[in-house]
């Protein structure tokens, strides 16, 4: 185990719904606890971003992290340095996630046809820590908590307004703060069919499965697996969807839809949760 980790943390983390119920903390502050930004380690020492994820709490109160299969299924281990909140003191401190490459659950083990893209979900359910808050979208399709709502609901429909958040590489300077960038734009597209391919390193081309979509919104490589938040002003906020790719010469992305999400989340549901999922930093941050 690396100096810098000192102790594994207690279990039965604490989450709180993002804005399912009245918070005096700001959206933002709430999205830093929510979206994560996923990291491999080098052979050489250190670590690479590799994506973005998000968490996700269920009717009872098990906690998942949702990213995108393509990010989740590199065959290696993965990790993010998480704000939670010290219940104690009301400060933030950073705590270390630690995801191994076999507790992902993914939608469908392999694509439906050689033609087709498998569904681009990957779902852990993780344990937690006693004294320290996260944020999570709440998915309670039934029997919702008083004062919650269900935010893994339909999927959006243009033109509906969208938030990216993710950990864009490619940036052309340094960020000294791991925190999540927000892009804005619409649902620009939308289809009962396969419509969309993906060109392949051999030059070939596959479909995406059916459900994928496409926004109107610039993304890079590092924001695969971010949520998609959709945010029509009369409406309260709800999960759209992930990141999955983007056309940078267009500025338009292709979203997985949450109704996947949903359906990797019962998959997942009865696996074992990991439960040395959290670390302590050695010099933890706080604010």
């Amino acid at each position: 185990m690396p100096s810098r980790l000192i102790r594994v943390l207690a279990l039965n983390l604490a989450a709180v719904a993002l804005l399912a119920q009245a918070s005096k903390e700001n959206f933002y502050t709430q999205a830093e606890r929510l979206v994560i930004h996923l990291e491999r380690s080098l052979p050489t020492g250190g670590y690479t971003p590799v994506g973005t994820g998000f968490f996700v709490r269920n009717e009872q109160n098990e906690i998942f992290v949702v990213t995108a299969r393509h990010v989740a299924s590199l065959g290696v281990d993965l990790r993010a340095r998480v704000p939670a909140l010290l219940i104690a003191t009301g400060k933030t401190d950073v705590v270390e996630l630690k995801l191994p490459s076999s507790k992902w659950v993914y939608h469908d083990e392999n694509a439906p046809d050689a033609q087709t893209m498998p569904v681009d979900v990957a779902v852990m359910k993780i344990g937690g820590v006693q004294d320290r808050q996260i944020t999570a979208f709440r998915y309670c399709d039934k029997n919702c908590p008083k004062d919650e709502y269900n935010q893994l609901a339909d999927d959006p429909l243009p033109p509906d307004q969208i938030i990216i958040f993710g950990f864009p590489v490619d940036l052309g300077f340094t960020l000294k703060e791991q925190r999540p960038m927000t892009r804005v734009g619409v649902v620009s597209l939308t289809s009962d069919d396969q419509f969309i391919s993906i060109d392949q390193p051999d030059g070939s081309h596959k479909l995406l499965p059916k459900g994928a979509y496409l926004v109107d919104a610039r993304m890079f490589p590092g924001n695969s697996g971010g949520p998609v938040i959709v945010s029509n002003p009369l409406s309260k906020l709800r999960l759209g969807g992930l990141v999955s790719a983007t056309n940078r010469n267009l500025d338009y992305g292709i979203v997985t839809p949450v109704s996947q999400i949903t359906e990797t989340l019962e998959r997942a549901k009865d696996a074992k949760a990991h439960m040395e999922a959290w670390f302590l930093l050695n010099q933890a941050a706080a604010k």
